[in-house]
């Protein structure tokens, strides 16, 4: 079961939106029934197994597999929220940021979304709006119907075990002063209630709700009344809800997303050149004035023969981080550069940073190698961490980080077996074009957007 974390952390001052893509197993998941409501126990009585045909085991084994979420993205749910009625909830200039995507996770794809406006300075506010929802597992005997309503039980039953505590005076000081009683909501979704709480001199209302295969809460936060915050999660839970129930996985949870962030600025084709087998990529982006753009690009794991030698194989992922200044970005790129010239002086592992000709105005790249010690032998290989710096234009940088190895491995002790590590003779190329991929169509979309 995926675990998602329904909170938004309070930075000190200034104004932020925080959305986070969090993904893992509840510890106690695999322990959880793979029953599914509605299903008869098999025949023979339960725990028989069934008969000896086996029509027990095939009954209890049966999952609907072809029912699943729909390929949801991030800026799908934030246009969910009609402008209008968020404008109303949250000032005109809180500043907005998103993230998630679909990520693998023991052989299932699950999606977690995060759309949210936050504000801390002067008229303090925030939203966020959450979505999670898994494709079937057969394995785990479980629907993507199942996932939802097992994830609602387990909120559920998270929030009344803390009100439980709260009531009996085992909370910090800042969660006593007022907390209420789980609210049941029978006009949001297919099941809901309602919680709101004051902390830190600032009311929070939590609305959570299951909208057919999707588990979604929203959080309001307002420094107004109990009134306030209740009707802002309410009004934008209705209407994510009434969307997301439409889903009935016509489309296929396991169908292609557009991607975004900085995603969409490399192919997958172009990042297998240097991350060995790319998984699913997280995207991010944050409004305000220095726009920011992210994505993260892991690598997966080689296939292993049933049987045959543990293998090891070189492993990382990429990071992509562009940052749009209003002005003076060339200034915020020299800084940068300097502030390479100054590790190398401070870290000897970390090398002089040498400039990449061809890519953007001008870049530079440094390299900073971690070397392992190992059981009876210093090892040859270590983790890397390479990363290519470029100016765009005369307002934009962007990074480009590769972290891990991409050469090495075998089966260890093997006669040509090497300790994964990083070869700058095969990754330092990968590297810079797909540097210059990146900062090349950077530059034609915003040249494109700018004619919009």
């Amino acid at each position: 079961m995926v675990a998602v974390v329904a909170a938004v952390a309070v930075l000190g001052g200034g104004v932020f939106a925080g959305v986070q893509l969090l993904g893992g197993r509840d510890k106690d998941g695999d322990n959880a029934s793979s029953a599914r409501p509605g299903d008869s126990p098999p025949p023979g009585g339960a725990g028989s197994g069934g008969g000896e045909d086996g029509a027990g085991d095939a009954e209890k084994a049966k999952v609907d597999t072809t029912t699943r979420p729909r390929a949801l993205t991030v800026d799908q749910l934030c246009a969910m929220v009609p402008e209008k009625l968020r404008k109303g909830l949250v000032p005109a200039d809180a500043r907005h940021r998103n993230t998630g995507g679909r990520s693998p996770w023991r052989g299932t794809e699950q999606t977690n979304l995060e759309c949210s406006w936050i504000k801390y300075l002067g008229d303090d506010r925030g939203l966020a709006v959450k979505v999670w929802a898994s494709d079937p597992d057969e394995a785990a005997g479980k629907s993507s119907l199942d996932f939802a309503k097992e994830k609602f039980a387990e909120d559920r039953k998270r929030r009344e075990d803390v009100l439980e505590r709260h009531r009996k005076g085992e909370l910090s000081s800042g969660l006593k002063r007022d907390m209420s009683e789980l609210t049941e909501r029978g006009d949001v979704g297919d099941e809901a209630f309602f919680q709101s709480y004051a902390l830190s001199g600032k009311r929070w209302g939590h609305l959570v709700t299951r909208a057919n295969l999707w588990f979604v809460t929203v959080e309001y936060r307002s420094a107004d009344s109990v009134k306030k915050d209740t009707g802002g999660a309410l009004e934008v839970a209705r209407v994510v809800a009434a969307e997301l129930a439409k889903d009935k996985g016509d489309s296929g949870g396991s169908g292609t997303t557009a991607k975004e962030g900085a995603c969409r600025y490399v192919s997958a084709k172009s990042v297998g050149t240097l991350v060995r087998n790319p998984g699913t990529p997280t995207p991010g982006t944050h409004g305000g004035s220095v726009a920011q753009e992210n994505c993260r690009w892991p690598g997966g794991r080689a296939a292993r023969t049933p049987g045959g030698p543990r293998e090891k194989h070189p492993s990382g992922g990429l990071r992509i981080h562009t940052v749009t200044y209003p002005t003076d970005g060339e200034f915020q790129y020299d800084r940068r550069r300097k502030a390479a010239d100054r590790r190398a002086l401070r870290d000897p592992d970390c090398q002089p940073p040498k400039s990449l000709s061809g890519v953007g105005r001008k870049a530079f790249v440094q390299h900073c190698t971690h070397i392992r010690e190992l059981p009876g032998e210093f090892g040859q290989g270590g983790t890397a961490t390479v990363t290519a710096t470029v100016l765009v234009g005369d307002d934009t940088y962007i990074e480009v980080e590769f972290r891990g190895n991409n050469a090495g491995g075998g089966v260890p002790g093997a006669a040509d077996y090497r300790e994964p590590h990083y070869d700058p003779a095969t990754g330092d190329p990968a590297l810079k074009a797909i540097t210059k991929e990146i900062a090349d169509n950077f530059a034609k979309a915003k040249a494109e957007a700018k004619k919009d």
